[in-house]
């Protein structure tokens, strides 16, 4: 029962925290030039502000650093993903900023998807032995990717 608190309250609170950060950075973004401006190939009919999936970022790694800290008392996992993170982050916000060819873009999160699988899991475990690993890392990777 202890733990279920502890994890609701860090769900809570990262909850709140990100929908006050992204209300924050979509009323500042845009005095810094970072709006979707409508086109054809857009879905939306007015100016948006751009970048407001950082709110999400910053509170994630803060979350899983707190996590991993006071419940485990080791930052073993959080150490291996932030660079892994911060690529595809950064990736995303250059895409915000100017336009990042999507190959650049699939081909870093490709590259993140196989560290991962290296990083944090034995690509043997993920089908329990019943498919052969090149095919099970193959399958991990694109559903990583996706």
């Amino acid at each position: 029962m202890n733990n279920l608190i502890n994890y609701s309250s860090l769900f809570l609170l990262s909850f709140i925290v990100t929908t006050l950060l992204t209300w924050l950075l979509v009323h500042i973004l845009p005095y810094f030039g970072l709006v979707d401006i409508p086109s054809k190939r857009r879905a939306h009919s007015k100016i948006i502000p751009r970048g407001g999936g950082l709110a999400v970022v910053i509170v994630y790694i803060f979350a899983f650093y707190f996590y991993e800290y006071f419940f485990t008392s080791q930052l073993t996992y959080s150490l291996k993903i932030l660079p892994l993170l911060l690529v595809i982050a950064t990736i995303s916000f250059l895409d915000d900023l100017v336009s990042v060819p999507i190959v650049i873009r699939f081909i870093s999160h490709i590259i993140c998807s196989i560290l991962a699988i290296i990083l944090f899991l034995s690509p043997a475990l993920l089908f329990h032995h019943e498919l052969p690993i090149y095919l099970d890392f193959v399958l991990s990777v694109i559903v990583l990717t996706s």
